[in-house]
């Protein structure tokens, strides 16, 4: 096994979790990003682990969060290796790195017995960690396949039992379980934004065209909300009219910023020209900022009051 240490390139195609295992199961290069180390010369150029064969591990290195965030969104990262010195500095990582990049695992790397940093980074979210001093050879890739393993088996426990079968949103459930997440991250960002969203005239849809349109009316609004909104915010489908959207360190997103973008995506698709009625979907945004300490109830609340003033 040969671990390869190198300088960030250009931009590569993004994968999917089971993208990602299916190509390191097959034996192809793991390429993982290492944040906090200035560069290849700043760690051995190869690492051998005696003469045993393995999956060559290519870490892109990269000093400091800003510029990997940066080689994230150019994509082709499997994990992230994340050396930060402090607790509180890794603690603010893992929620920007969660927030910028969920479908990336992340694995921490600590000090010398620096146990309690790598466990609490464990608790908020990481998937795994390690001592600094550990990270090569067989030790640094056994790690870091089965960060990706686990962070897979998890997203698809998750998908299992907490999304809508109907519009692969998150259900009600799923949305209630990663808000609780969420709140707490709120308080180490620059707050969050929850909005609701409904369907006007669902039941006329049913009643006019079949049930099979009203569902195809529902989905049509899941793909607008997605659309309208960043891939890490959680959007759900909290009833049969009713969806949900909860945006972290979403300090530029604001009511006047949304709801146009919302507005301008449902006329593209009522011009149509297989659009047999008018899709109605209208929404209410409230924000909480980091001081707050509001329950997702309360959210739900004040989210539900706005979208109340919209119909009106």
């Amino acid at each position: 096994m040969t671990t390869r240490y190198v300088t960030p390139a250009g931009p590569r195609e993004s994968l999917s979790d089971g993208d990602r295992h299916e190509r390191i199961t097959h034996e192809h290069d793991m390429r993982a990003l290492w944040i906090g180390r200035e560069g290849p010369n700043s760690g051995p150029d190869t690492a051998h682990d005696g003469d045993k064969p393995g999956i060559p591990v290519e870490v892109v290195c990269v000093p400091e969060l800003a510029s990997g965030l940066a080689q994230l969104a150019d994509g082709g990262i499997d994990v992230v290796l994340l050396e930060v010195a402090r607790r509180l500095e890794v603690l603010d990582a893992l929620t920007t790195l969660h927030t910028r990049a969920p479908d990336i695992p992340v694995v921490v790397l600590t000090a010398p017995d620096d146990e309690a940093t790598g466990v609490d980074a464990v608790q908020h979210g990481a998937q795994d960690w390690l001592a600094a001093t550990q990270a090569e050879g067989s030790v640094l890739t056994r790690a870091l396949r089965y960060a990706i393993e686990r962070h897979r088996l998890q997203r698809t426990l998750r998908e299992l039992s907490l999304t809508d079968d109907l519009t692969g949103l998150y259900n009600r459930r799923g949305f209630l379980t990663l808000s609780d997440h969420h709140l707490k991250l709120a308080r180490r960002t620059r707050g969050l934004l929850l909005a609701r969203a409904d369907i006007t005239g669902l039941r006329t849809i049913n009643k006019r065209f079949g049930y099979q349109e009203g569902d195809r009316a529902l989905q049509a609004a899941a793909e607008i909300l997605r659309a309208s909104f960043r891939v890490s915010d959680v959007v759900a489908r909290l009833s049969a009219d009713e969806f949900a959207v909860l945006a972290l360190d979403a300090a530029d997103e604001t009511a006047e910023v949304i709801a146009p973008r919302l507005r301008s995506r449902v006329a593209e698709h009522n011009e149509r020209p297989d659009a047999r009625y008018t899709l109605d979907l209208r929404i209410g945004i409230t924000r909480c900022e980091r001081e707050e300490s509001p329950t997702i109830e309360d959210l739900l609340a004040r989210a539900a009051i706005a979208l109340g003033d919209e119909k009106r």
